[in-house]
């Protein structure tokens, strides 16, 4: 686990690093920090077991407050099974008249929510600074991005087991909770519950205007990703 959390770490602190590089770096500079925060990005991704290669054609249905959602079984390398459910929405999607207000909580659906789909088909935010980790070209890009994901190595009530929930990085500007590097099944299989959140980015999540904090419901103008 100490080595799964030290990769994760790495290429998290990289990321950074290429932000900052980003702001105020040469063109030369920018291109050296993208290919370490990609390089970093890679090996991590390397490592761990990826879902969707080791998807099983079990199902698995559970009940939330808003209604019920179907995940899908997966098979770790251990031979340990995890349960995944892939976009789960949090919230109602911050759209049309919900642009640019504080996030409303997510009414309850009828029937049975479909969160069998692969992590990279999930929504995320629109990115900024593609061409400084042009990766983030390849997230399904959306303004409807308030989902979440759970991995679980459970499905008992009783088990009381530690939740982990990962806001992503990326400067605010770029990145996923559905980025397959965040979804693996390594965590899980130690006994933790991973919960990865995507969340508005940009002038979608942090744009302040007085007119929008003059409007009902946007109260929190500039911080709407915060509201997120």
């Amino acid at each position: 686990m100490k080595k799964i959390i030290s990769t994760l770490l790495c290429a998290a602190m990289a990321i950074g690093l290429c932000a900052c590089s980003g702001a105020s770096g040469t063109g030369d500079d920018n291109k050296s920090a993208s290919e370490d925060a990609e390089n970093a990005a890679a090996v991590a991704a390397e490592s761990g077991d990826t879902l969707m290669e080791n998807k099983g054609e079990t199902t698995q249905i559970v009940s939330t407050d808003k209604g019920d959602v179907e995940g899908f079984v997966a098979t770790a390398s251990n031979g340990e099974s995890v349960y995944c459910y892939f976009g789960i929405p949090y919230a109602e999607a911050p759209v049309g008249d919900l642009r640019w207000k504080d996030a409303v909580e997510k009414s309850a659906w009828e029937g049975t929510l479909d969160c069998t789909a692969g992590i990279t088909d999930q929504p995320s935010s629109y990115q900024w600074g593609t061409n400084l980790l042009p990766y983030f070209e390849t997230l399904n890009e959306s303004e409807d991005c308030l989902y979440l994901n759970v991995i679980t190595p459970s499905q008992s009530k009783g088990d009381d087991l530690p939740v982990i929930v990962w806001f992503h990085g990326g400067g605010l500007f770029g990145g996923s909770g559905s980025e397959e590097i965040y979804n693996k099944a390594d965590l899980p299989t130690q006994g933790c519950v991973i919960v990865t959140v995507t969340h508005r980015l940009g002038a979608f999540g942090l744009l302040s205007a007085d007119l929008l904090g003059s409007e009902e419901g946007s109260s929190d103008a500039g911080n709407f990703m915060m509201s997120d």
